[in-house]
């Protein structure tokens, strides 16, 4: 009799357990098909968010700090060179193709793949992209944006400057007196659409802020540049690129600066430069000229 209760009372404890155990996985699985819902749903607010230009929405959902296509950059760094990008490009325009791969890196981090389709003057390209996502607590905040392309092509970065630079041996040369520095502050403008409009997002004319320009001409066709934005004296920008004769008359000389940051944003800059006293005028695509000058 003992033997059959003794029996009996395991086979309650085993039945308790594995009842125990089947709660404990479908509340996991509930979990994990709930994430997997949000964060899909993440991706697509980040997606709508380069069509609508909203702010907002980037600020709500980059955390902190981003590893921003290579770069370790703040959240307010991030969403000024979005702005930029859109400035530059206002037709651009973005959406998800196929379907998001949720992929677990850890207990607190997830990687979403996807494929953007991206619009830029009339020509579509696909981006195999990714984000990653970290959860605090009941949010999720993206610590990495990226796409495969950018990520190849900085790792091609340093080959292809070295590579121009040969080329440019053979273009024409600067004659010395026109290497160096050049300055200048491009005044707050507000950013313009294909039509030439000012651009409106949710009522408000977008404008961009006081930007400090200087130029590096260097041997060998050789240019760089640093951006600083004066609103706030932190956002720094650089490019790389190189430069040519664009043309010479007498009294001035064009020089077409060609640049890149190695994440997406490729400007392009005419100087024209007075041959006495070295000042001049930059002018960029879309947006207002300002006088430079030679330091």
């Amino acid at each position: 009799m003992k033997k059959k209760i003794t029996k009996f009372v395991g086979l309650l404890i085993y039945l308790s357990i594995l009842n125990g155990c089947n709660y404990n996985s479908g509340k996991k699985a509930e979990e994990s098909t709930s994430d997997t819902t949000n964060l899909k749903k993440l991706v697509a607010d980040w997606n709508k968010a380069h069509s609508s230009k909203d702010v907002g929405v980037f600020s709500s959902l980059f955390d902190n700090s981003i590893l921003y296509y290579g770069v370790q950059q703040d959240k307010n760094t991030c969403i000024e060179s979005k702005l930029v990008f859109f400035k530059k490009y206002p037709d651009f325009y973005q959406q998800i193709y196929g379907d998001i791969q949720i992929e677990k890196i850890n207990d607190k981090e997830v990687k979403c793949s996807f494929v953007k389709r991206v619009t830029v003057k009339q020509a579509t390209s696909d981006y195999p992209s990714y984000l990653t996502f970290k959860k605090y607590t009941d949010n999720w905040r993206i610590v990495t944006e990226g796409d495969l392309v950018t990520y190849k092509n900085l790792a091609k970065k340093s080959t292809t400057i070295q590579t121009e630079k040969l080329s440019n041996d053979k273009a024409e040369v600067l004659s010395a007196e026109f290497l160096g520095n050049y300055h200048g502050i491009q005044p707050s403008y507000f950013m313009k659409n294909q039509y030439g409009n000012d651009m409106v997002i949710n009522g408000n004319k977008v404008s961009v802020p006081s930007i400090d320009y200087k130029f590096l001409l260097k041997d060998g066709n050789v240019v760089s540049l640093q951006q600083i934005n004066l609103e706030d004296n932190s956002s720094v920008y650089f490019y790389d690129g190189t430069y040519k004769i664009f043309s010479q008359e007498n009294n001035f000389i064009k020089i077409e600066c060609t640049l890149s940051d190695g994440q997406g944003s490729s400007p392009s800059y005419i100087l024209t430069i007075n041959r006495s006293d070295k000042k001049g005028i930059c002018t960029g695509n879309n947006e207002p000229g300002f006088s430079i000058e030679k330091k």
